[in-house]
């Protein structure tokens, strides 16, 4: 009996396992790739303002903290750009925004 949901021919995947509709549907639509969304993009602007007022004044919490946020909005950047490594600088940048913004704030307080 013929499958009335599938528009091709092809019934199962790579492995011989029957496909759903779903499955196929997807395979045949990929995710496009993500980007930033505006208010990403507007949050990043912003920071690297402050960043420069920052460096400008020599408050150097204030620009060590926008430096951290900058670099953790741009880690899907790096991700999806830096080729076979992307993931690893993006992680290396993860750990080192936490570390530089908890440096921030300790550096405000003391």
């Amino acid at each position: 009996m013929r499958n009335r949901w599938f528009d091709t021919e092809e019934h199962v995947d790579d492995f011989g396992r029957p496909l759903s509709r779903a499955a196929h549907d997807r395979a045949l639509h990929p995710d496009p790739p993500r980007g930033m969304t505006k208010g990403e993009a507007t949050g990043c602007v912003l920071a690297a303002g402050i960043l420069i007022y920052g460096l400008v004044t020599w408050d150097v919490p204030l620009s060590l903290f926008c430096f951290a946020f900058l670099l953790y909005m741009l880690r899907p950047l790096v991700r999806q750009h830096a080729g076979p490594r992307g993931r690893d600088i993006s992680q290396m940048m993860y750990g080192f925004s936490i570390a530089a913004g908890f440096g921030a704030l300790v550096m405000a307080y003391l």
